[in-house]
């Protein structure tokens, strides 16, 4: 079974509920999704994408406070990005485990996606 790990430095981003494709203008949002998408594709390294059932591992590590946002808009975000360069569809995640944290230093994202066995 394949697994791949990519790891992104800086504040973990949130998914912003109704900003996909609704705005014509530029956005940080928009930005923050492009420097996202550069970081991945590249430790994707042309790697091949991965099929079926899979299972999705994802760790925030937050210096700042979490306010209002709620596990699922980091989540949400991460599957977004992650299609077309990992996987096909975020549909085709059929697991999650997912936790946050603060730290003092060195925030970041930590994210394993891994084939899942057949049933």
């Amino acid at each position: 079974m394949l697994s791949y790990t990519y790891r992104i430095a800086g504040e973990p981003l949130v998914h912003i509920k109704g900003q996909e494709g609704k705005q014509r203008s530029w956005t940080t949002y928009k930005q923050n999704k492009i420097i996202y998408f550069v970081t991945l594709e590249s430790q994707h390294d042309e790697r091949p994408m991965l099929e079926g059932p899979l299972k999705a591992e994802l760790h925030f590590y937050q210096k700042e406070g979490w306010g209002k946002n709620d596990l699922s808009s980091y989540i949400r975000f991460i599957e977004h990005i992650l299609a077309d360069i990992t996987y096909k569809s975020y549909q085709n995640i059929t697991h999650i485990t997912a936790s946050r944290s603060k730290v003092k230093k060195d925030p970041h994202t930590l994210i394993v996606i891994s084939e899942r066995e057949a049933q």
